[in-house]
């Protein structure tokens, strides 16, 4: 009997798999160029904005203590049966605002705001550079479907009390907004930094600081404030017209329970029960006060002050 043999052909499949590995070698290297020339255009634009803020930015010296802002000023008599000072009117511009210190805050306002504008604040040295960088890759990639805000409340006291780089581009504004944060940390503390931005942050309805917002919007000292009170006047630095909790309830609803109670939350500054209680509270808004002509006893005792030597 003769036995015969049949050769059979072998699919190529290393042939297959070779090729394979050659496209995803070239999709590698492509990826790898992509990612190098990415790292080097950071760091030729990172050591020419360093090297320009060295040579040609400096700090503007921001003095808080003596920072030039308008103030309410409140007009008192004495009680003709007690003879004890009773007050009988307040006075203020465009700006109406009462400097309150940082120890008659509640710790659920500070949190409030710091777990909603710059969570690493006591972290940072004035620039939450993760943020910052973030925030301008933003601007080329797209990571977000919105334009990300990377300022600090550090920096955002800063555009508060400046006036200088506004007239400027927005790239030039942005450097001398982040050397004077720098600066500003160097020589303050955070407690002071803190109490600053809070007296002077607007609110809308021409309050700025958390005092007349307070005021303004639940007819209470601030000291007094509830966490769901905190969180409404958190809520209202991003856009203060939009989220105004007496004119847009609903949308200061919706931020005060799905960003400022959600991220008090989610950075245990709240314990579940107080998240809880909080976002099923309504708020009690104050109505709206009249605006009143001034009377001739303030004209008199305006009048009388500037006439003072």
């Amino acid at each position: 009997m003769l036995l015969y043999l049949k050769r059979v052909k072998k699919t190529p499949v290393k042939k297959k798999k070779s090729t394979a590995r050659r496209v995803a070698g070239k999709i590698g290297r492509a990826l790898l160029t992509v990612f190098l020339i990415f790292v080097i255009t950071c760091t030729l634009v990172g050591g020419a904005v360093a090297f320009y803020i060295i040579n040609f930015v400096t700090p503007q010296n921001i003095n808080l203590d003596s920072a030039n802002l308008d103030s309410t000023t409140f007009i008192y008599a004495n009680d003709s049966k007690t003879n004890e000072p009773v007050e009988i009117a307040q006075i203020s511009g465009e700006q109406n605002r009462v400097w309150v210190s940082i120890k008659d805050m509640p710790e659920n306002l500070k949190n409030a705001f710091i777990s909603t504008e710059d969570m690493r604040f006591y972290e940072h040295n004035g620039i939450d550079w993760k943020r910052t960088i973030s925030s301008f890759g933003n601007l080329f990639l797209h990571f977000y479907g919105t334009r990300q805000g990377g300022s600090t409340i550090t920096q955002q006291l800063v555009n508060v009390l400046t006036a200088a780089g506004k007239n400027s581009s927005d790239y030039g504004r942005k450097i001398q907004e982040i050397v004077n944060a720098l600066d500003l940390e160097k020589r303050y503390g955070k407690e002071q930094i803190l109490e600053a931005y809070l007296n002077t942050i607007n609110l809308n309805e021409g309050c700025y600081g958390v005092q007349t917002a307070a005021k303004n919007y639940f007819n209470k000292d601030v000291k007094d404030l509830d966490l769901a009170e905190c969180a409404a006047l958190a809520s209202l630095p991003k856009a203060p017209s939009t989220y105004d909790p007496r004119n847009h309830p609903d949308k200061n609803t919706e931020r005060r329970v799905n960003v400022v109670l959600k991220n008090m939350y989610k950075q245990k500054k709240i314990t579940k029960e107080q998240y809880e209680a909080a976002i099923k509270e309504k708020l009690n808004i104050a109505p709206k006060k009249t605006v009143s002509t001034r009377g001739w006893f303030e004209d008199m005792v305006i009048t009388g002050r500037s006439e003072r030597p």
